[in-house]
């Protein structure tokens, strides 16, 4: 197979802190491609080591020398350094903050790379996920390392494996047997240890030309770091107090057997003293629980909080929480989620928009009637030949968001610890399809809660506990549920995406677009149809606005728009009103 690698390692980024770790990580990654047999002309070092900075425009010209090989079946691209996750992650270059241009905007680049005609294309990344703490990194807009080329009918096969799970840091460890100079890259030590063969039990049999030899494929890697990173991570710091997680976005198929990423010669297949099934002693490393999965079991629990709804003597709704169902028992317990008693029927306006956490201030859609009836409650009369509009809302949090009101839905969006943290549908009664959907909403209610809460924080929805739903098994499910509730095309779209799927999501584009007047912006964007009326005019989910670098002039207004805040769900500060409300005007839903 005809491979390169591109290892890139930035140790000073601006005025933030100075990695220590770094050379060694760039140290073990080289050693690992040779020993691979990929010759020096196809193995690019990029690195601050010698005061030379990093920038993207040197990544960009290695990248782009090697895709223009137009003979290349694989390409690995590492980096080590500082990152941020800014609605999508960034890698820090030499320049960065201080130049928002020097930062590799990983999603778009992921985005081109599948483009690139190589048919495997693997980013590892060890790099912090966090929220940038100040302003300068906020204003980071980073730039794509791979060449636009047009989309066509194949795409290549993607693999990102990140450090850390979404949020959190990636840890560089002083060695507790040296001296305090000496640091180990936890992420980058325990990857190369794998790729090397030193945990025999991922390996897979392969047969190559007239040999068999053993390799490491992508989707054993990926499960065995989640296992061994923790683990080493608690051995050096001697304590199970700090958790670091890998993930991973794999869209190589797991039953392809000609996809690998190591291969292992038979006398490099060595076992490690006090290796076992892929752990080291298990019995006397204590590892700290996986918080990302404890927040979602959490955040999910308060979606299916149980919600009734009465009537005031004034006639305007009114909505009673009853938040009894605890952390992690939200699947067992919740029977009914959200009831809509017989006198809801009172409701008389075409469309309705609540929130929860907050309280609506102002509101705007070009062509639509609104009437605030409660603080937390707005009445749209869409009007009779109008499926959706678009409506720009700001809360009592001093932030503005636009989401879809769709004719004959009740739409929720919930607001927690000054996020937009979802946004979902379910039929007014007496709507079209109200009856015929009420059977579905007590099972779909609690699926939902769990998809919304495990896409907060970075998790796969759609792989749980060991079970993976396959991709077709989404759509037939969305199939059954989509004319209930909208958004979940939001969330279908991007795991589809993040599976590889761009022929799925085009049929997903087709199915919304009949389903309703315009589809979703999220679902056109990542099905790269670019140039369609959508709904709203801009991503709903934070992770699309990445994407949008890509997309050329016609994103640039909505790039423009200032205040853009960390959250989930597209929220901006308040003083974005006006320039929202002129964008609304002028390509909203009319």
């Amino acid at each position: 197979m005809e491979r390169a690698v591109v290892l890139i390692g930035v140790r000073r980024s601006g005025d933030l802190p100075v990695l220590q770790a770094v050379e060694h990580g760039l140290e073990a990654m080289l050693e690992w491609a040779r020993g691979q047999g990929i010759p020096d002309e196809r193995i690019a070092v990029l690195s601050d080591a010698d005061d030379n900075p990093v920038r993207t425009a040197d990544v960009f010209k290695t990248v782009a020398a090697y895709v223009n090989l137009h003979s290349l079946e694989q390409l690995v691209v590492y980096f080590c350094g500082h990152g941020v996750n800014k609605s999508g992650e960034y890698w820090l270059l030499s320049e960065a903050p201080d130049n928002p241009n020097e930062a590799v905007n990983v999603e778009a680049s992921v985005r081109l790379a599948a483009r690139c005609h190589i048919p495997h294309v693997v980013l590892i990344s060890d790099a912090c996920r966090t929220a940038p703490d100040r302003i300068q990194a906020i204003d980071v807009t980073g730039s794509e390392i791979f060449p636009n080329r047009p989309a066509g009918d194949t795409q290549a096969w993607v693999d990102v494996f990140y450090a850390c799970r979404l949020g959190d840091p990636a840890f560089e460890v002083a060695d507790p047997g040296t001296s305090s100079s000496s640091y180990h890259a936890v992420y980058t030590e325990v990857m190369a240890e794998v790729l090397d063969g030193d945990h025999p039990e991922v390996l897979r049999s392969l047969r190559i030309g007239a040999r068999t030899v053993d390799v490491v494929q992508p989707w054993p890697l990926a499960d065995i770091l989640t296992k061994l990173v923790p683990i080493r991570l608690a051995e050096l710091r001697g304590t199970p107090t700090v958790s670091q997680v890998p993930d991973s976005r794999l869209t190589s198929r797991e039953t392809a057997p000609s996809v690998w990423l190591s291969q292992v010669d038979s006398h490099r297949v060595r076992l490690r003293q006090g290796v076992e099934d892929g752990s080291r002693a298990p019995e006397a490393i204590a590892v700290p629980s996986d918080p990302a999965r404890a927040a979602a079991d959490s955040a999910a629990a308060r979606l299916t909080a149980r919600v009734t709804a009465r009537f005031s003597a004034s006639g305007a709704m009114r909505f009673d929480h009853i938040d009894a169902i605890g952390p992690g028992t939200h699947r067992a317990t919740a029977d009914l989620l959200i009831g809509l008693p017989p006198s809801a029927a009172r409701i008389t306006a075409q469309a309705a928009l609540r929130v929860h956490g907050a309280q609506f201030d102002r509101s705007h859609a070009k062509g639509v009637g609104i009437q605030q009836v409660a603080t937390d409650l707005l009445y749209l009369d869409v009007g009779v030949d109008r499926a959706v509009a678009d409506v720009l809302v700001s809360f009592s949090t001093g932030h503005c968001t636009v989401v879809p009101a769709f004719h004959g839905k009740l739409g929720t969006l919930t607001v927690e610890d000054g996020q937009l943290v979802d946004v979902s549908y379910l039929p007014l009664p007496g709507s079209a399809g109200a009856e015929a959907c009420a059977p579905l909403e007590q099972e779909y209610l609690p699926y939902r809660a769990r998809v919304a809460a495990d896409s907060r924080y970075g998790l796969q929805w759609w792989m749980r506990e060991q079970i993976r739903e396959a991709p077709q098994d989404l759509m037939t499910r969305f199939d059954s549920i989509g004319a209930l509730d909208p958004s979940i095309a939001v969330y279908l779209a991007y795991a589809l995406a993040d599976l590889g799927r761009r022929d799925l999501l085009r049929q997903l584009l087709r199915t919304t677009d009949g389903q309703q007047e315009r589809p979703l912006f999220d679902v056109a964007l990542l099905a790269e149809q670019p140039g369609r009326p959508c709904v709203p005019f801009m991503p709903l989910l934070s992770r699309g606005w990445p994407l949008l670098a890509a997309e050329g002039p016609d994103s640039r207004a909505l790039l423009e728009v200032p205040g853009r805040q960390l959250s989930h769900w597209t929220l901006f500060a308040d003083t974005a009103f006006d320039a929202l409300r002129t964008l609304l005007d002028s390509e909203g839903t009319s």
